[in-house]
């Protein structure tokens, strides 16, 4: 298989991934990314088209298997999703001293 071929399978990957987001953005969000390239994941994260692969941006996304399994379904479109890179629906926890427990003296 050519690198051309290969390129051309993984873009037809990224888009069958990216039409399975939802377009639906709250007016908030709008505003400020008035754009088709906005869009939500499966948990409701927004994500940037032009953001694929980027683990700077909060809006990065990659693929993912829904059910990893096999090679040949790894390379079924229909197996995959787009997945924001940093999932900000879970609340993070904090680190550092005000998070650690502290024994009491006794």
């Amino acid at each position: 298989m050519s690198k051309v071929t290969r390129f051309l399978a993984f873009e037809n990957l990224k888009r069958a991934a990216w039409a399975r987001t939802t377009t639906a953005l709250e007016p908030t969000f709008a505003a400020h990314f008035n754009t088709p390239d906005a869009r939500r994941d499966e948990l409701g994260n927004i994500i940037l088209f032009l953001e694929y692969g980027n683990e700077k941006s909060l809006f990065g996304w990659k693929l993912d298997c829904r059910s990893p399994g096999q090679e040949n379904e790894t390379q079924d479109p229909a197996n995959i999703r787009a997945v924001a890179i940093h999932d900000m629906t879970k609340p993070k926890k904090l680190r550092g001293p005000a998070s650690k427990s502290r024994k009491r003296a006794g």
